[in-house]
């Protein structure tokens, strides 16, 4: 018997047979069918996403910074760059943009990472630093997981 080859191994098929994963997965993408016909998310779409992406960089930046980040934070630093700390700042830019590299991703997901990290990055790293993996480990981890993504 041959064995699988790499591209034919699904890397995260050990954690979707988890105890509860499938039964997770299933109700997700049930709640998710039932938000899609929602009345209010219809009418209101770009506001919804707008908080979503407000929230998500709050929690991003809140990781990063080891502390609990408001989303008001975020909204401050969204208008007002020198009102905020540079990864507020970062986080806020990145998020704003995820849904437009939703495209760059399924071409190009490398290509969707660096431009994250790009705007992610601007304020805290050099401009030389900026869409480029660090030396070592970080290229060939970026490649992993755009690969598994």
């Amino acid at each position: 018997m041959a064995l699988p080859r790499a591209a034919e191994v699904d890397p995260l098929g050990a954690l979707a047979r988890l105890d509860g994963v499938p039964q997770a997965v299933a109700a997700t993408r049930l709640a998710l069918d039932r938000l899609g016909g929602h009345r209010v998310l219809r009418r209101r779409g770009d506001a919804v996403r707008t908080e979503s992406a407000l929230r998500g960089a709050a929690a991003a930046a809140s990781i990063e910074l080891g502390r609990l980040v408001e989303v008001d934070e975020v909204r401050v630093a969204a208008q007002d760059r020198s009102a905020a700390a540079p990864v507020v700042r970062g986080a806020a830019r990145a998020y704003v943009e995820l849904g437009a590299l939703v495209g760059v991703w399924r071409q190009a997901p490398r290509q969707a990472l660096a431009r994250l990290h790009t705007l992610a990055a601007r304020d805290v790293a050099g401009v030389d630093e900026l869409g480029r993996p660090g030396p070592g480990e970080a290229t060939d981890r970026l490649a992993q997981l755009a690969e598994v993504l």
